[in-house]
């Protein structure tokens, strides 16, 4: 989203400096708060109240923290924070209406990729992993 809607971070519109290291992207929407939106929203759906609402306050509290840091504005955190909602209902509306379906054509599909191919994608998805990780 931050390719098509760009706003330069706080710190690069000369408005202070950044009180930790961050490289220069896109500001919106705070992918932060996105995630954690996301989360605690399914949780609520799910009705798995308390979890969803202690997840809910964390992400508030880490969007805070990184405005506080010069990295994003307000409105990058209400951004994330609403995409993260409209995400997670969207997601749980599909699942619910298609899920089955979606569930049993990824099923036959993986059924029919050769074990060599299987092998190679479970150990490069484990190194990519391995490589987010440690950098």
């Amino acid at each position: 989203m931050g390719l098509g809607f760009y706003r330069p971070r706080p710190f690069l519109a000369g408005l202070g400096e950044a009180l930790m290291d961050h490289r220069p992207s896109a500001s919106f929407p705070s992918n932060h708060a996105l995630i954690f939106s996301a989360y605690a929203s399914t949780l609520l759906f799910l009705r798995h109240y308390w979890l969803g609402l202690a997840v809910f306050i964390v992400g508030l509290m880490v969007g805070a923290a990184r405005v506080y840091l010069g990295i994003h504005y307000p409105g990058d955190i209400l951004g994330g924070l609403l995409l993260g909602a409209l995400s997670a209902m969207g997601s749980l509306w599909i699942w619910a209406r298609w899920g089955g379906q979606l569930y049993r054509l990824a099923s036959t599909v993986w059924k029919h990729v050769p074990r060599p191919l299987k092998q190679l994608l479970r150990t490069t998805e484990a190194a990519e992993f391995a490589k987010t990780r440690i950098n």
